[in-house]
């Protein structure tokens, strides 16, 4: 999953590595295995309201071809 807005980028490979880019924080690199499981939960739950602002973006999109 990768996430761009403005200055900012978050990429999560799935298991693999997270990546966070800003011209706040500079890159930040982690490893999935070396991240705790608290954190590794709120990253599947950033993942789970990215696929639902995909969707509802689809929706938008669609209906605006519609109209």
């Amino acid at each position: 999953m990768i996430i761009k807005i403005n200055d900012s980028e978050l990429e999560i490979s799935n298991n693999s590595e997270v990546y966070l880019g800003s011209k706040k924080t500079g890159q930040i690199f982690k490893n999935w295995g070396d991240l705790n499981e608290t954190s590794k939960k709120k990253l599947c739950e950033l993942q789970a309201q990215a696929q639902i602002l995909v969707n509802q973006s689809r929706e938008i999109l669609i209906g605006a071809d519609v109209a």
